[in-house]
């Protein structure tokens, strides 16, 4: 796990750390390499935007779906846009104790096997501890819950 950028930011420097599963690795090489480039420099900038503007990495992620889980906390499972055509399903994780970012990269898909992928995951992830899910059906903006409908597990 190697930083990928150092900002200012306030009083404090944070690190950007990535984090990749076999699975991602295995999607990133079935592009050709000008391809990988051009994935990985744009994955770079958009989630170098996270120690420098998150609101602007957030016109590129969002969350299909919001997986509240035991405890109050919320999932911090989403979907990067790279292209319109490629997908990366993160996660974002705040480490204020070692003063970094950890973005952990589960899977790079095609737009259309994101909903299939991004459900496996979140299921290995968060099988015993989801309480409920909140369905969001507009991919422009995870934040805005007006276009959501809430869907509750039984458990």
């Amino acid at each position: 796990m190697q930083p990928l950028a150092h900002a200012e930011n306030g009083e404090y420097n944070m690190n950007l750390l990535f984090e990749s599963t076999e699975q991602y690795e295995k999607d990133l090489r079935k592009f050709s390499s000008s391809d990988r480039a051009d994935i990985i420099a744009r994955l770079n900038q958009r989630c170098g935007l996270l120690l420098s503007n998150k609101a602007r990495f957030g016109e590129y992620a969002y969350k299909p779906r919001v997986f509240q889980l035991t405890g109050g906390l919320d999932s911090s499972l989403q979907v990067l846009r790279i292209n319109p055509a490629i997908r990366v399903i993160l996660t974002v994780d705040d480490d204020p104790i070692f003063d970094q970012i950890i973005v952990t990269l589960w899977r790079m898909v095609q737009h259309d096997d994101l909903t299939k992928a991004f459900n496996s995951i979140a299921e290995s992830l968060y099988q015993q501890s989801m309480v409920g899910v909140i369905e969001n059906t507009d991919e422009t903006n995870g934040a805005d819950q007006s276009s959501s409908r809430r869907v509750w597990s039984h458990s």
